[in-house]
């Protein structure tokens, strides 16, 4: 027992004193990067106001300290156990990363009043055991409404009145920042509230599918308008046509669910007509 306790004691001791390398940061996302010097500045691309930045770390340090217990003497990794955001641009917010949690994560709140420009926050990191020095970390974000890009195919649609027509959106993300974003449509001269809502993850492109509907025979021009949830200043507005017409089809169909009172001949004409379409139906 005297001896395990001695050997913990140089454990300790031997532990916090005995460093063979400089430590490091490791940053996984939304840029990877090894930071060596505090002197150094992370960029992390591009973000838009009152969007929420997620940065994340390995804790891996790359520094290796001595390790001893009762049966083993050698060199080990120290780990970082925390990450605390400790400068931030006037109206921002952030929250700090978990102990020991794996990978670290913070995250940061961009003001949703922010002015287009570059803007930069500290980050230090910690080891609470391992006599690891602690380490801050400067980034970097450049603030812009321009990071949603949207795009639509077929540009103009040509339906029936009454019948959906299916835009197909391509939204691609310009942002260091996974956002929700809503579709929906301006400038109908009637009152159409469909909206859809969808996720965009960082740097990514998604598909969307979105459905108008024309109440009567007429060529429409419209934009199919998609906004961040995060803040109104983030959108893009994709300019759009429909053109409803009322078809051969469609009219036999209107025949065939009511026939007025005709004159025998008629009446035998449009059952006849109302009975071929319901057989192309």
């Amino acid at each position: 027992m005297k001896v395990f306790k001695a050997l913990a004691l140089m454990f300790f001791v031997v532990l916090a004193s005995s460093m063979v390398s400089a430590a490091v940061v490791n940053v996984l996302t939304p840029v990877q990067q090894t930071v060596t010097s505090s002197s150094q500045i992370v960029n992390l691309g591009v973000v838009g106001p009152g969007q929420k930045v997620e940065v994340t770390f390995d804790r891996g340090t790359e520094q290796q300290v001595s390790y001893l217990n009762s049966s083993y003497y050698g060199f080990r990794e120290a780990v970082w156990d925390k990450a605390n955001v400790v400068s931030l641009p006037s109206g921002w917010s952030a929250s700090d990363s978990l102990y020991y949690e794996t990978p670290l994560t913070v995250f940061v709140f961009v003001s949703p009043y922010a002015s287009d420009g570059i803007y930069n926050f500290t980050v230090q990191f910690l080891n609470e055991y391992q006599g690891v020095e602690p380490f801050n970390v400067t980034f970097q974000l450049r603030v812009s409404t321009n990071v949603v890009k949207a795009s639509v195919s077929p540009s103009i649609i040509y339906t029936g009145v009454g019948q959906p027509a299916v835009y197909t959106l391509n939204v691609e993300s310009l942002s260091s920042a996974s956002d929700v974003f809503e579709v929906s449509a301006e400038g109908l001269p009637y009152n159409w509230q469909f909206t859809k809502t969808f996720f965009l993850p960082r740097g990514s492109n998604v598909t969307v599918y979105y459905e108008v509907v024309g109440s009567e025979q007429k060529n429409l021009n419209f934009n199919l308008h998609v906004q961040s949830l995060s803040s109104g200043l983030i959108y893009d507005n994709v300019p759009t046509s429909l053109v409803t017409t009322s078809s051969l089809i469609q009219q036999m169909w209107g025949v065939s669910d009511g026939i007025a009172l005709f004159p025998s001949i008629e009446q035998t004409v449009y059952s006849l007509i109302g009975l071929v379409a319901q057989l192309v139906r």
